[in-house]
């Protein structure tokens, strides 16, 4: 578990940064932050979860 949450904080900026450079503000664009920003919640849910048990 402290893996994967590591990993999704880990990634999320990398694809953060590509976005940040390729911005053309499309809805494909927005779908993908929003997946991005999903993935990290959740990691952080989970792991605060784990780390509470």
């Amino acid at each position: 578990m402290h893996e994967t949450t590591a990993r999704a904080i880990v990634t999320a900026p990398k694809h953060l940064q590509k976005m940040k450079h390729a911005d053309a503000r499309t809805q494909q664009e927005r779908e993908h932050l929003l997946c991005i920003l999903a993935a990290v919640e959740g990691a952080l849910m989970i792991g605060a979860l784990s780390w509470a048990a």
